[in-house]
């Protein structure tokens, strides 16, 4: 994806970071969440460590279900291969 480029400052990272962004608003159709992201994400938060869609689905909705209104905001983006590194506040 960034071509061999020593940047991890790639503008698809931060098209990635949008659609994350997306998914958690609920604004990305559900049925497109499969299309955006990897079967094999791996979602880390504070001392949790969340493996597949399926699980950071879950985790979405717990949180959900405490503040319907928290968003999360890009705060750096890093892409680097085929890995993003996302860090947001909420």
């Amino acid at each position: 994806m960034d071509n061999g480029q020593p940047n991890y400052l790639q503008e698809w990272g931060n098209q990635v970071a949008c659609q994350f962004r997306s998914a958690w608003n609920e604004e990305l159709p559900s049925e497109r969440f499969e299309e955006v992201f990897e079967p094999s994400l791996v979602f880390h938060f504070h001392d949790q460590e969340l493996h597949g869609l399926a699980a950071y689905r879950a985790f979405m909705a717990r949180v959900r279900g405490h503040a319907s209104g928290l968003d999360i905001v890009p705060e750096l983006v890093l892409s680097h291969g085929e890995l993003v590194l996302l860090y947001f506040r909420w």
